[in-house]
């Protein structure tokens, strides 16, 4: 999964610094403990239609 950084972070895993405008990918449990501690902005993906 991936997320738009918004806000400057290391990423506690892999050590490796994230910038604004960079992105972070990663499973999706863990982006979404970086985006609750508001650190990646994540976009909703469209629900397929059947």
């Amino acid at each position: 999964m991936k997320a738009k950084v918004i806000k400057n972070f290391r990423d506690k895993e892999t050590k490796k610094l994230y910038k604004p405008g960079k992105y972070y990918e990663g499973s999706k449990q863990r982006v979404k403990e970086i985006a609750d501690a508001g650190y990646v902005e994540v976009k909703s993906e469209p629900e397929s239609k059947k």
